[in-house]
C-alpha cells in the first residue's frame, strides 16, 4: 500500500504516531486488567510497524528522515509560535 502524502502530512502522521505510543508507555500496567494490557500491548506493537513503514516511505520520497520535534518545538507550534 502506497501513501500519497505531502511532506508536512508525513510529519504530522510520524508524530501523532510518536505521541501515542509515549501514551501507551506512561500507562501503569497495575492499573488496567490483563485483557487491556493485552489489548495496549497488540497496540504499541502494530503502532510500532506502522511508525517504522511511514517512516520508511517518508524517506524514500523525500531522501531522509525529518529530525524529531522536540517537546518545545511541539508547544510551540501548538500555541502557534
Amino acid at each position: 500500500m502506497a501513501l500519497s502524502l505531502l511532506m508536512g502530512e508525513w510529519v504530522v502522521l510520524m508524530e501523532t504516531i510518536r505521541q501515542r505510543l509515549d501514551q501507551l508507555e506512561r500507562i501503569d500496567p497495575d492499573s488496567v486488567d490483563e485483557d487491556v494490557l493485552a489489548d495496549l500491548y497488540e497496540d504499541q506493537q502494530t503502532l510500532t510497524r506502522l511508525l517504522a513503514y511511514v517512516e520508511d516511505n517518508f524517506a524514500r520520497t523525500f531522501g531522509g528522515l525529518p529530525a524529531p520535534a522536540t517537546w518545545a518545538q511541539r508547544v510551540a507550534n501548538a500555541v502557534g509560535k
